[in-house]
C-alpha cells in the first residue's frame, strides 16, 4: 500500500472515528422527538399501530447502541473503517425507515395543524442531523431520502388543498436544508484534514526528537570514547 492510500485510510478510520464518538446525541434527540410524538398524537382507535411504531423505534436505538459499544470495544484497526461504516449506514438506514412511516402510522385525523407537526418535526430532524452525519454524506442521506421523501408524497397526494400547498412548502426547505448540508460537510471534512495533518507534524517532530536525542547519545559516548583514548594516551 503506498503512502498515499495510507493516508486515505487513516484520514477515513478518524471520520468514522468521529461518527460514532458523537453518535448519542442524534440518537436520543430521536428517541426523545419519537415520544413527544407518540404522546401528542396519542389516539386510543389507534394505539396498537403506535406502539408498534415506538416499539420499533426503541428496538433499533438498541440496536444501534450495541453497534456503537461493540465499536468502542474494538482495535479499531483503521483498515476496519469500511466494515464499521456500512454497519452505522445499516442502522441509520432501519432508524430513517421506521421515520418514513410516522405520518402513516400515528393518527393525524387528516388535521392540517397534527400533519404541520410531523413536519416540522421531520425537518427539524434533517436539519439537526447536518452536525453529525454530515461526515459522509451516504450516512446522512440515507437518513434523509427515507425519511422525507414518504411524507412529501403523503403531503402532495393527500385530498387536502393546505396539506397540498404545505408539501410544496416542505420540498423548498428540504432543499435549503440540503444545500446547507453540502456546504457544512465540506467544512467538518475539511476540519477533519487538518486534524490530520496536525497528527501527523506532531508524530513526525516526536520521530525527528526521538532520532536528534539519539544522535546526541551517540556523540556523547564517542565523546567519552576519545577522551578515554587520550587519557590512557598521555
Amino acid at each position: 500500500m503506498s503512502e498515499q492510500q495510507q493516508d486515505f485510510v487513516k484520514l477515513n478510520a478518524l471520520r468514522v472515528d468521529a461518527i460514532y464518538n458523537n453518535s448519542a446525541i442524534p440518537v436520543i434527540v430521536m428517541l426523545c422527538g419519537a415520544l413527544g410524538l407518540l404522546i401528542t398524537l396519542w389516539d386510543e382507535k389507534n394505539i396498537y399501530f403506535s406502539l408498534a411504531w415506538f416499539t420499533s423505534i426503541i428496538i433499533i436505538t438498541l440496536i444501534r447502541y450495541l453497534i456503537v459499544t461493540k465499536y468502542h470495544a474494538s482495535q479499531k484497526l483503521p483498515e476496519q473503517y469500511s466494515y464499521w461504516l456500512n454497519i452505522y449506514l445499516a442502522g441509520t438506514f432501519l432508524a430513517a425507515i421506521a421515520w418514513g412511516t410516522t405520518v402513516y402510522v400515528l393518527s393525524t385525523n387528516g388535521d392540517i395543524i397534527n400533519i404541520g407537526l410531523v413536519t416540522m418535526f421531520m425537518l427539524i430532524l434533517l436539519s439537526g442531523s447536518i452536525g453529525i452525519y454530515s461526515v459522509f454524506q451516504r450516512i446522512y442521506y440515507t437518513l434523509s431520502l427515507p425519511a422525507i421523501t414518504p411524507l412529501i408524497f403523503y403531503l402532495l397526494f393527500h385530498n387536502n388543498e393546505q396539506v397540498n400547498k404545505l408539501g410544496i412548502i416542505t420540498i423548498i426547505f428540504t432543499v435549503f436544508i440540503f444545500i446547507v448540508q453540502y456546504h457544512s460537510h465540506k467544512i467538518i471534512n475539511q476540519l477533519l484534514v487538518f486534524k490530520y495533518d496536525n497528527k501527523l507534524l506532531l508524530d513526525n517532530y516526536e520521530q525527528d526528537q526521538d532520532k536528534i536525542n539519539d544522535l546526541e547519545q551517540r556523540h556523547n559516548a564517542t565523546k567519552q570514547e576519545l577522551n578515554s583514548i587520550k587519557e590512557k594516551s598521555g
